[in-house]
């Protein structure tokens, strides 16, 4: 089955784990990359409306994968998740996410948590420990920069990274308004967004982040050389890390980011890829059958193994030894789990603000204007999803 992707470094991974598939089905997967997120995004809404599409396409869930389903160009994914879930194969927590109109239109590629992701050897040198406070995060970022080591990786090239800071500054005082933003019941001018913008404004001026223009394609490469310490990410770059040549729990170690607000509660971002079907698909009925074998564990086991990241079936155990701590601070602390940035809107105001956020990396005394202009937009958008939704 021919896959659309926008991750050209996953290509060996579907392959392989293709191969497991149609060890089942009969049938292996044939991924054709597009690198550019807001080039693949064009493509793949200008190829499902005809024949020429792929059998499976790469997506993302949330208020994405409903907007794409809205279409009527999606499969109808609701008895495959149904049988998944029958089999223990799904947490069933993970629905909503995947559903549109009381019917299911993805299913979940991974399970990934955000993290920073942080550089043993400079913490080991300037005699570092991983951060458990804001206080403590803030101390560690001052030491690197005074031993000329660009502290965090942040960027927007690539233009939706530009969320990572925003995200992460916003949930470490309020996981709750973090929510209600991405329900339409809180203002993006609300005290703590400002707060969350004159923080990263105070970390861009003290030179604790790296130039606006930084692409995530380099960051492995730049934790590799010593030019940067910390990545915020999802855990799934943690396969971009190894192919980088860098080795976990040596190399790099993993922890969550603090909170910054007396009393908050512990949070992180979680995403899963969505799989999808377009209803156009040269090979549809297959791809669909196809998908309610994806889960399973012979399946799995080498997708996760690519991935080095928790699998989307529960009874997939990782075998990455990071992951496995990862997934046992979560089991500890249990966090409150946020909807990634990306996937947490509507998309027409996702690309609004990312845009806005964009221009606040380079320009930081814009904070004011970023967030009004955010809200106006937000105002619409919602207005507009709830036309186009019903």
């Amino acid at each position: 089955m021919s896959l659309y992707s926008d991750n050209p470094t996953w290509e060996k991974g579907f392959t392989d784990a293709g191969t497991a598939l149609q060890k089942i089905t009969g049938r292996g997967i044939k991924p054709v990359s597009v690198p550019s997120t807001s080039d693949y995004e064009q493509v793949v809404r200008t190829s499902i409306t005809t024949r020429k599409t792929n059998d499976l396409v790469k997506w993302w869930s949330g208020y994405k994968l409903q907007d794409l389903a809205s279409t009527g160009l999606l499969s109808d994914l609701t008895d495959v998740w149904n049988a998944a879930e029958q089999k223990g194969w799904l947490d069933p927590a993970l629905k909503p996410n995947y559903t549109f109109n009381d019917r299911v239109y993805g299913l979940p590629m991974y399970q990934s948590y955000w993290v920073v992701f942080y550089s043993k050897p400079l913490f080991a040198k300037y005699d570092i420990e991983p951060p458990t406070t804001f206080a403590d995060f803030e101390r560690t970022a001052a030491t690197l920069k005074q031993n000329d080591v660009t502290p965090l990786w942040t960027g927007q090239s690539d233009t939706w990274t530009s969320f990572i800071p925003y995200q992460a500054l916003v949930a470490a005082q309020s996981p709750d308004y973090y929510t209600k933003l991405t329900q339409n019941q809180a203002a993006w001018t609300d005290p703590v967004s400002q707060n969350a913008l004159n923080t990263w404004k105070d970390w861009i001026d003290k030179g604790w982040t790296t130039p606006a223009d930084s692409r995530l394609a380099d960051a492995p490469a730049m934790m590799k050389s010593g030019k940067v310490a910390m990545l915020p990410i999802g855990t799934w770059q943690n396969s971009n890390l190894k192919l980088a040549g860098l080795t976990p729990g040596e190399d790099y170690g993993a922890f969550f980011m603090p909170t910054s607000v007396a009393g908050a509660p512990k949070s992180t971002f979680v995403e899963g890829g969505a799989w999808t079907v377009p209803t156009n698909a040269p090979n549809r009925d297959d791809a669909v059958k196809a998908l309610g074998s994806w889960l399973d564990p012979s399946v799995q086991s080498v997708w996760s193994d690519f991935m080095a990241d928790s699998s989307a079936n529960p009874t997939v155990p990782s075998t990455d030894p990071l992951i496995k701590q990862i997934q046992a601070k979560v089991a500890q602390d249990k966090p409150v789990l946020l909807n990634r940035f990306y996937e947490a809107f509507p998309s027409k105001l996702v690309l609004a603000a990312t845009t806005e956020l964009s221009g606040f990396m380079v320009h930081q005394d814009t904070g004011p204007k970023v967030l009004d202009s955010i809200q106006k937009t937000s105002e619409t958008e919602w207005a507009d999803w709830k036309k186009q939704t019903g």
